[in-house]
């Protein structure tokens, strides 16, 4: 999904649907009491009637039959504005944009002008796009009959009358593609089912986020067994799935300035080891690698925007399996510290 930034007015756009967010029980206000007065009083009547009150995530769509240039109303409610956060801007942007993409149509438009103060053109913008590409996001890779999944929307276009906001709304709209673009690589690594996700697969995604400014080494068995990691070989050993241990630096700090590491648990499946889970929900277990995916993609993030930061990420990855080679209850392990560890569970 492309956000397009452009001067003009929503009722003159052309655009086959455009989204209007309204606070419950609220007057009409900005772009709203605009699209209202050139569309004949319709939002008035749809609120007069009852039929939309404007309550959190409610969705009422209209059609203006030619008073306007678009074809679609769409009226997205945003529950009360006492009670207005930037999460819930998120939330029916996602809301109204799933309700676009079921309706078949690739695009859509929608002004900033919502009514509200308390948060800058800016952050309604970020707040707007992030959750349309978030709401948008679907798993497909492994969907054997996509032509039912083909259906997506293209464009997002923000209308601004302010020819002074364009270009901050289009800092903002970076931003918020940067920050979707993380988060859907990231949803994408702890979807994936574990056959298809395993340690040294996690290490590449980490290598494929490498870059001018991040650099990523990946040590293997060999190396980990050298600098003594033994807690961590502990859970791998009965896995045939070889572990890895990825270190991954974003270099975007002062020289000397002190780093920010994030250390994200990487076990692509957890069945238990020999104290094995219940069966019911054990497919579940591949999301136990999700703490590493989010340590990925923030990096891939901080690199994309350029984050005045030094960012570390440690990923210890393994899988954590039942076989004859398995840790057992009951065995002492000496970690990397030279503290030994009994096994009880």
């Amino acid at each position: 999904m492309k956000p397009v930034i452009t001067r003009g007015s929503l009722v003159t756009c052309d655009s086959e649907a455009i989204i209007l967010f309204l606070f419950e029980n609220s007057p009409l206000r900005g772009a709203a009491r605009t699209v209202d007065e050139r569309s004949g009083g319709l939002l008035s009547l749809v609120l007069d009637a009852g039929d939309f009150r404007g309550k959190l995530f409610e969705l009422n769509l209209l059609y203006p039959k030619g008073l306007i240039g678009p074809q679609r109303i769409l009226l997205t409610g945003l529950g009360k504005k006492e009670d207005a956060t930037l999460d819930i801007l998120r939330g029916a942007a996602s809301k109204a944009a799933q309700k676009i993409r079921d309706l078949h149509i690739g695009s859509f438009a929608l002004s900033l002008d919502i009514g509200i103060d308390s948060f800058s053109v800016a952050r309604r913008a970020e707040a707007i796009i992030e959750g349309t590409a978030l709401g948008l996001y679907r798993f497909l890779i492994f969907k054997s009959e996509k032509d039912e999944f083909k259906d997506e929307i293209e464009t997002l276009t923000i209308v601004e009358e302010d020819p002074s906001l364009l270009g901050i709304i289009g800092d903002a709209a970076a931003y918020a593609v940067a920050i979707a673009d993380a988060v859907s690589f990231t949803r994408d690594l702890v979807a994936a089912p574990s056959n298809e996700m395993t340690p040294s697969v996690l290490a590449e995604r980490a290598r494929s986020v490498a870059s001018d400014t991040v650099t990523v080494e990946v040590l293997h068995r060999e190396a980990i067994e050298f600098l003594g990691m033994n807690a961590f070989l502990s859970v791998a050993k009965g896995s045939a799935e070889p572990p890895t241990f990825t270190i991954m630096k974003y270099d975007g700090g002062t020289p000397g300035s002190r780093p920010v590491v994030l250390v994200g648990k990487g076990i692509t499946f957890d069945s238990g080891g020999i104290c094995l889970k219940p069966a019911e929900r054990m497919d579940e277990m591949k999301t136990d690698m999700a703490g590493a995916a989010a340590v990925i993609g923030t990096v891939k993030a901080a690199a994309a925007l350029a984050l005045p930061v030094t960012l570390i990420g440690l990923i210890p990855a393994a899988e954590n399996l039942p076989s004859g080679h398995a840790c057992k209850p009951g065995d002492i392990i000496t970690s990397l510290s030279g503290k030994t560890i009994e096994v009880i569970n």
